[in-house]
């Protein structure tokens, strides 16, 4: 994702439900699933959390990001 944001000069977002095992990039692609046979976790920065179980990594063209971790 970094890699995207840096190229594209444009913000990328991750974002991820780990109740219903989804993920999506950007908002722009309909949500893909994780296998069920994995668990999912994540720790992001709170002013990218949207609830519990859902929130975003933020990646921006100059190589940061809001953080984070998510661990299958």
């Amino acid at each position: 994702m970094r890699t995207q944001a840096i190229n594209k000069q444009t913000e990328t977002v991750l974002s991820l439900n780990v109740d219903q095992q989804q993920y999506e990039i950007n908002d722009r692609m309909k949500p893909m699933s994780v296998p069920d046979n994995t668990d999912v976790s994540m720790i992001i920065a709170d002013s990218e959390r949207v609830s519990a179980i859902e929130g975003s990594i933020r990646f921006f063209p100059d190589g940061s990001s809001t953080g984070g971790q998510i661990k299958l």
